[in-house]
């Protein structure tokens, strides 16, 4: 009888799990994406690409590192250009089906001559990734970005930019 009790509350969890289990080997627990972003605020305008990589601890919880470059025109200063180092954490609605929702926050470090106007960055996003394939999906999305003057003199600027990229999850 002893056996019985373990081994049916052992058998009702591995049940209740499965289903679980199966998505988030589903497509991988890795993610590999590239993204372009556009930003035009007030006399700054911003183009960005971006490449991303994530580790999946749940099918939900997804944290990576992502690094960028950014070219940045300010209509005082000219152009600017600089790369960014810096890291996220994503809560997708991953329900097993093609789209998956998702909201985001990241930060990032600012280096190059951008970096000599701005320190870092940070941000929310919100989107959604379609998988017309099991493994090769699409992201889009929207996210507000600050970015920090590094100087007393430098405003901060915000603002919202439209992402647009390709994922690979293994």
């Amino acid at each position: 009888m002893t056996t019985r009790k373990v081994l049916l509350p052992a058998a009702a969890t591995m049940l209740l799990a499965m289903p679980m289990i199966g998505v988030a080997q589903d497509r991988g627990q890795n993610e590999v994406a590239g993204s372009l972003s556009y930003t035009d605020i007030a006399d700054v305008s911003t183009t960005s690409i971006d490449v991303s990589y994530g580790r999946y601890l749940t099918p939900q919880h997804e944290v990576g590192l992502n690094v960028a470059y950014m070219d940045t025109d300010v209509d005082e200063f000219g152009s600017v250009d600089g790369t960014t180092l810096g890291a996220f954490y994503q809560f997708n609605f991953d329900n097993g089906g093609n789209m998956v929702p998702f909201i985001g926050v990241d930060v990032a470090y600012i280096g190059g001559d951008l970096g000599d106007v701005y320190d870092f960055g940070y941000g929310v996003s919100a989107g959604a990734k379609y998988y017309p394939y099991e493994h090769v999906g699409v992201i889009i999305g929207i996210a507000w970005q600050n970015l920090t003057g590094a100087e007393n003199y430098i405003d901060d600027e915000d603002g919202f930019n439209l992402n647009v990229g390709l994922s690979l999850r293994f």
